[in-house]
């Protein structure tokens, strides 16, 4: 999993060496086993220490294919990563939406 991991992130076109250690510095959730289609994928949710909802991924694995696909949300700014379906898309937005505090937004959001 944790190449797979890698290989994930390394599709954001970020530091992945950076990203890899925001992100597991902070709580991550026991993955949930879902049907989507016809794949049975692992939803696991991964995020920066006291950074959880400005930094983080809501990542899918398919433990048949080896595929991963899913959302990385770094510094506010939400990127889908892997080509996920559209139901794939629906499951991570129903599952971790996006919710940003103000206080946050101004403090931690990359400006551009």
């Amino acid at each position: 999993m944790s190449a797979a991991f890698d290989h994930f992130l390394n599709l954001s076109g970020l530091d992945v060496k950076m990203l890899r250690k925001r992100l597991l510095s902070g709580p991550a959730t026991e993955g949930s086993l879902w049907k989507v289609g016809e794949s049975r994928e692992w939803l696991y949710q991964v995020c920066q220490a006291n950074q959880c909802n400005v930094t983080n991924v809501a990542l899918l694995y398919d433990e048949q294919s080896h595929r991963t696909a899913g959302r990385l949300l770094y510094r506010c700014k939400p990127q889908w990563l892997g080509n996920p379906s559209d139901a794939e898309k629906a499951l991570i937005e129903n599952e971790y939406p996006i919710k940003i505090d103000a206080d946050d937004a101004r403090i931690f959001c990359k400006k551009e």
